[in-house]
């Protein structure tokens, strides 16, 4: 099965297509060569970290955030890395490196962390405004028109602010309307005395631009096997 886009990804993204897009740039040979040079040992993109990031954004699953104060940020940094690697490819090879799903997810955990902050009466420094349309309508597993479309016909819906040309909510506000959505998912919250495990956890908002606190560590998260020399 191809690769799917990006729009079609926002209501119904699975784990298979993350798989399927980690295999699809596996299995291009020049890619696969040239990742070779740069990587001592490489045997292909790891596919692991962005499948366990897809438990916590979409299912709610905290198992993996508890367990370790930079395990969010660690899985943050993979997908800006790949993204980047995927990129470089673009250029070099002319390979055009899907990483819809990849994005998808990452955007839905960004979104969730914000709602789960902001219902524990914290804030998340992920360096964005607040939460996106796009983030909404992941999380509540529906297009960005149907969500559109909802928000215009209810009179009790949250009320976005524009920057620039993306429409952003306030996080609780966002969560106590998607909570009528049929396929959101809300974060069962850890228990109180674990609280502290969740809103302790790093958050480095210069990793979500793009840029790794530990770009070896992050290598190490996403190419097999963990023996990653520098790019």
């Amino acid at each position: 099965m191809a690769v799917r886009g990006s729009k079609e990804l926002v209501a119904d993204v699975e784990k298979s297509d993350i798989v399927r897009e980690v295999e699809a740039f596996n299995s291009q040979w020049p890619e696969s060569h040239l990742m070779g040079l740069l990587f001592k040992g490489y045997d292909g993109i790891s596919a692991d970290t962005f499948l366990e990031l897809y438990d916590f954004a979409l299912d709610g699953d905290t198992s993996n955030l508890l367990e370790s104060s930079d395990w969010f940020d660690d899985a943050i940094c993979a997908c800006a890395l790949v993204v980047s690697v995927f990129h470089a490819f673009d250029e070099i090879s002319g390979y055009v490196g899907g990483h819809n799903a990849i994005d998808v997810v990452h955007d839905a955990a960004l979104g969730r962390v914000m709602i789960d902050f902001a219902r524990l009466g914290e804030s998340a420094d992920v360096g964005m405004s607040g939460l996106s349309l796009r983030q909404m309508s992941i999380l509540c597993r529906m297009k960005e028109a149907s969500v559109r479309n909802a928000l215009s016909k209810d009179e009790q819906a949250p009320k976005g602010f524009k920057e620039g040309k993306q429409v952003f909510f306030e996080p609780l506000e966002a969560h106590q309307w998607m909570l009528q959505r049929r396929g959101y998912r809300p974060t069962e919250l850890p228990v109180e005395e674990r609280i502290q495990s969740y809103t302790g956890m790093n958050l480095w908002a210069g990793a979500y631009r793009g840029v790794s606190r530990h770009p070896s560590h992050c290598r190490d998260l996403v190419v097999r096997p963990q023996r990653a020399v520098g790019i």
